[in-house]
């Protein structure tokens, strides 16, 4: 089980995409038939580590929620499950921003200060590899 798996699965929230959307995502969610999806607020990370979206180089991950009133009544928590996925990926303070979307059409954005370098995953086995770009050593989910 992977870090990202262990954090945000008991929770209702999906960290990651290895294929391309929600319903089809190749994660943990569609591996237990009881999977429940967090009925209120941040539900989903669109970091995708395979599949047609794919992007080695990664500037931004879009968030999904359910109800921006929801999400605007209880940004700091919200934003509190953001800075959690971010140091599961080994991202540190100051190495990303928060974008909160004004209105429900629009996803809540993580901006990466330097591109993410991402290898893609080979299966829902394999732990996802980040690079900040420019940096030298590797850090997995799990570590």
């Amino acid at each position: 089980m992977s870090e990202m798996e262990k954090v945000f699965k008991p929770r209702g929230i999906v960290g990651y995409s290895a294929c391309c959307r929600l319903g089809c995502t190749g994660a943990y969610d569609e591996d237990d038939d009881n999977f429940k999806y967090r009925e209120q607020g941040i539900f989903f990370f669109k970091l995708f580590l395979s599949g047609m979206n794919y992007e080695q180089n990664p500037r931004v991950a879009y968030v999904q929620y359910e109800s921006i009133d929801y999400i605007n009544q209880n940004w700091e928590s919200e934003k509190r499950i953001i800075d959690e996925w971010c140091r599961v990926l080994g991202l540190r303070d100051g190495q990303y921003s928060i974008e909160k979307p004004e209105t429900e059409d629009k996803a809540i954005a993580i901006r990466f200060v330097r591109p993410l370098d991402l290898e893609p995953i080979d299966s829902d086995e394999e732990e996802p590899t980040l690079i900040m770009a420019g940096d030298k050593t590797p850090t997995t989910a799990a570590s």
